[in-house]
């Protein structure tokens, strides 16, 4: 009968080293689950050169001139950066190419403008349905730029005719509009701050298409080529200029 007091006492211990072993376990899990299911989306690197034909510190003192690079088929875009206003022809993904327009042109006045675009980095638990919307929906800024300089330069080349352009811009904007409304589906109810960023972008982004689609240009003698050059200005710099 003296055996059971050390019997008791031995599986009290035992009992006890078990549940702080899985409660410890337990513990582990969810730390190690919770840093695995935590991944992040980042929007690829994105720097651009406008090529710039004037700039000042009035942004009215550019409009007329900014209409006569429209009629001309430039974007005619004013950008603005820092204190100062720049008067946008094209812009371009690599430098060398704004560099080689500048010196084939032999235009003195020509300055390129190096812009550095904000870049979203979104952290959080999503599904790879999530992950995949987010990606294309952070990225759309560079690849709707890159199709839309290739329609204007191709219109520019007589590749395209005004009516194969608006074919293909119709496409971009039925690509869009596949990314947007995942995104509002799926994130239509999250608050945060990046995820926010990218919902206002990607507003900005259905205006300019929309105001593209629409063929609302400027003014009665911008060519449509122009006018894509300046909705890709727009997708770029957004309302900063």
């Amino acid at each position: 009968m003296k055996k059971f007091p050390y019997f008791s006492t031995f599986f009290i211990i035992l009992a006890a080293l078990i549940c702080i072993s899985v409660g410890y376990s337990i513990s582990t899990f969810i730390i190690t689950t919770s840093l695995i299911d935590t991944t992040g989306v980042n929007q690829l690197r994105l720097i651009v050169y406008a090529l710039s034909s004037k700039s000042g510190t009035e942004k009215s003192a550019l409009l007329e001139e900014a209409k006569v690079l429209q009629a001309n088929s430039d974007a005619g875009y004013i950008l603005r950066q820092d204190d100062t206003y720049y008067l946008v022809n094209n812009v371009y993904k690599n430098e060398n190419d704004a560099d080689l327009i500048k010196k084939t042109s032999q235009n003195e006045s020509y300055t390129i403008v190096p812009y550095k675009i904000e870049q979203i980095n979104l952290v959080g638990s999503f599904s790879s349905t999530e992950e995949d919307v987010l990606r294309k929906a952070l990225n759309f800024q560079s690849s709707a730029f890159q199709t839309l300089y290739d329609i204007s330069l191709s219109l520019d080349t007589n590749i395209y005719t005004e009516t194969t352009a608006k074919l293909k811009i119709n496409e971009l904007v039925a690509n869009f509009i596949s990314i947007n409304s995942s995104f509002s589906t799926l994130f239509a109810e999250n608050r945060d701050v990046e995820i926010t960023k990218l919902k206002n972008r990607l507003e900005n982004f259905n205006t300019n298409l929309t105001s593209l689609m629409n063929g609302e240009f400027q003014n009665e003698t911008q060519t449509l080529s122009s006018l894509i050059k300046f909705t890709y200005c727009n997708i770029l710099f957004g309302a900063l200029s």
